[in-house]
């Protein structure tokens, strides 16, 4: 099984991915949160990311490599040069902005468009603010808009302050 998707069932959907926001900073930023959180980093601060950050982890005797990257637009061309450098990606979106939830979620969709992209990579996409997603059916468009149309296994968690997809080859 890949080392990525191992890593994350035993971190994530063992604990039902509590663990993951009681750990991370106080603002729930995203996706540096979930870096210091995997690190045990209780009161790290987040802010914005802007441009690229590199972090890594050691966990069950493995070095893991993290790139943190922005997602404004400005640095969102950087996305294509790392895809190929990847064993797993963690896609994270805020459902709190509605304009920047379509967004994220079109940029996503972008990514299976590049060419050099590794259709069979293990992604992970968050999407956080729970009570959000509950009130605007978020998880039902996400579903049915977009999840259906790139994979044919997707697995379902929510927890108290997220709803979290993961693609999962070989997890039940």
């Amino acid at each position: 099984m890949n080392l990525f998707l191992q890593f994350f069932k035993n971190y994530f959907i063992k604990n039902n991915g509590k663990s993951l926001w009681k750990k991370g900073s106080a603002n729930i930023s995203g996706k540096t949160s979930i870096i210091n959180a995997l690190k045990n980093e209780k009161n790290a601060s987040a802010a914005p990311t802007v441009g690229f950050k590199k972090d890594s982890l050691e966990k069950f005797n493995f070095n893991f490599q993290f790139s943190d990257m922005s997602g404004q637009n400005q640095y969102r061309g950087m996305w294509q040069y790392y895809l190929t450098k990847i064993d797993g990606l963690i896609f994270v979106i805020d459902s709190s902005d509605k304009i920047r939830f379509g967004i994220a979620l079109d940029e996503l969709k972008l990514l299976f468009e590049i060419p050099e992209f590794n259709k069979n990579l293990p992604i992970l996409v968050y999407v956080y603010v729970l009570e959000v997603v509950k009130k605007t059916g978020v998880e039902k468009k996400i579903k049915s808009s977009f999840l259906q149309g790139i994979t044919s296994k997707f697995n379902y968690y929510s927890v108290k302050y997220q709803v979290h997809y993961s693609k999962q080859f070989g997890i039940c």
